[in-house]
């Protein structure tokens, strides 16, 4: 049997996608920036990374592994670096 996609109109997806993400609890911030990350990955044909993940992270979050209300704090020490830490995890990125 084949598979059929239907193509969804990107604002109707976005919107959708945040709401449930709204519902199981992440705070606005968080809520817009994965429904945008996943959303863009989507439209840009890596399906691995995008909207199919959604449910993912819904149980991720119910099940407590992911943290829907992060905090988080932006340190620059040197104009060429800056490191985030979220809760206890540190990110760090060099700027080019």
């Amino acid at each position: 049997m084949r598979k059929v996609k239907k193509k969804i109109n990107y604002n109707d997806i976005h919107y959708f996608v945040k709401k449930i993400l709204l519902k199981v609890g992440l705070n606005k911030h968080s809520a817009e920036s994965v429904t945008l990350g996943l959303c863009e990955t989507s439209l840009r044909g890596v399906d691995s990374h995008g909207i199919r993940l959604l449910p993912h992270y819904v149980k991720s979050v119910i099940k407590g592994r992911k943290n829907p209300k992060p905090n988080f704090k932006l340190y620059k020490p040197y104009p060429s670096l800056e490191y985030r830490c979220y809760d206890a995890l540190v990110i760090s990125s060099l700027k080019q």
